[in-house]
């Protein structure tokens, strides 16, 4: 009997699915004319790194990281497909898996980088996107196709590696004391005095070879009147010399800006002093905005990283950071001379070094007559008395070109 009920129970399951699929009208396949790529996204990726041992050996590793981690952009007008952000350099994307998806279950195939084969898309497959490729989606119902290209962009420099050029000295620059340095309008400035002569002279941000006498550039200047006005008790604290103020922007707020002036005291009234003194102040440019006061940044006693009091102090804005340089420390401050640039993420509050903006070799300059700046580039200038040495470099970041994210 047994034998008997197994091979009846199957043969009734059988006939059970063959009606179920045959018996009804309303399971209909519908098939689209239209389709579109409505995603596509990167899987595990591996990066070869090059290292140098503190021997000076060379050697290259192997590592892993989530390519679903780099959005890929699909421009549909003009079915382009790339990612803004850039993969790290040392990225393998000749061999790169990815995860396509589409529109009403179109078909996704790659067209070979040398010829017209196609080749239909997998999940489990790698595809070779060192070069731009072709990929087309084809509609279920066969009857139309479109064609996307499909860039993978690389970073072709190591991100956070800070780059210094050596322009040629100029004898110009190099008698210039008291020196001060500004960008506006595709040029640098350097000006200062030759002598008891008021002199300046420029040369484009992409040159800095060739220097040309020029008209002395306008500079901003901030009205101090308002930092003793809510408390008198931090007028002695004011900067007398070696003054820069810099504008951040407000990352919360696109009409706002929080300015930082640097300074230091008189040595003949406060000889006493080991440290720069700093104030800061919200500006509202927004129509209707208060002014808003100055506030002078104490020296908390738990604040190890307070800005050394340097001889002719300069401080720019960097990044989102600022940069501060001096010679010698004055007063009761001892540090030596051009030990480091200063780096605050704080605005303003502490400055701690960072190996990133290490001064570069053979760095010369005039103690009292140095000059440092920024262009639209964001390349820093150091520009040195004395030696009429020129220094031109840049976090390779901060090149980095933007694409368009939003359409």
């Amino acid at each position: 009997m047994r034998r008997i009920f197994i091979p009846f129970v199957m043969l009734l399951s059988t006939l059970f699915v063959v009606t179920s699929c045959l018996g009804s009208d309303d399971d209909e396949v519908t098939y689209y004319g239209d389709t579109a790529i409505t995603s596509f996204a990167l899987g595990t990726m591996n990066r070869y790194v090059h290292t140098t041992s503190s021997a000076g050996a060379d050697s290259v590793y192997k590592t892993t990281y989530a390519g679903s981690g780099y959005v890929f952009y699909i421009d549909q007008l003009t079915c382009d497909i790339y990612n803004v952000d850039s993969l790290p350099k040392g990225t393998d994307v000749a061999h790169v898996i990815t995860t396509i998806n589409t529109k009403n279950g179109g078909t996704a195939v790659w067209k070979s980088a040398i010829s017209d084969t196609l080749t239909a898309y997998s999940s489990t497959d790698s595809v070779n996107l060192s070069v731009q490729r072709e990929l087309r989606v084809y509609a279920n119902d066969g009857s139309s196709f479109r064609t996307y290209r499909v860039k993978v962009n690389v970073h072709q420099e190591e991100a956070n590696v800070f780059t210094w050029s050596a322009l040629p000295v100029s004898n110009q620059l190099a008698a210039i004391s008291n020196m001060r340095a500004t960008c506006q309008d595709g040029k640098v400035y350097v000006y200062g005095k030759n002598g008891d002569e008021d002199v300046c002279y420029s040369t484009a941000i992409g040159d800095g070879r060739n220097w040309a006498s020029d008209n002395m550039p306008e500079t901003e200047t901030v009205n101090t009147a308002d930092m003793t006005l809510s408390d008198n008790k931090y007028a002695p604290w004011l900067p007398t010399q070696d003054m820069s103020l810099v504008r951040l922007p407000k990352v919360t707020n696109t009409d706002a800006n929080q300015l930082v002036l640097v300074g230091n005291r008189s040595v003949e009234q406060y000889p006493d002093d080991q440290y720069a003194v700093v104030w800061g102040k919200v500006e509202e440019t927004a129509a209707g905005s208060e002014n808003q006061p100055w506030i002078y940044y104490e020296h908390a006693a738990d604040n190890h990283y307070l800005l050394p009091r340097l001889q002719h102090l300069q401080v720019v804005k960097y990044g989102d950071q600022m940069l501060a340089l001096g010679g010698s420390g004055i007063g009761a401050c001892t540090v030596t001379a051009f030990k480091q640039l200063y780096a605050s993420r704080d605005g303003g509050i502490t400055w701690k070094s960072d190996s990133r903006f290490a001064l570069p070799a053979g760095f010369a300059a005039d103690e009292q007559s140095f000059a440092m700046t920024v262009d639209e580039n964001q390349y820093l200038w150091i520009v040195c008395g004395g030696s009429g040495q020129v220094w031109r470099g840049r976090l390779s970041q901060l090149g980095w070109a933007t694409q368009q994210k939003v359409f």
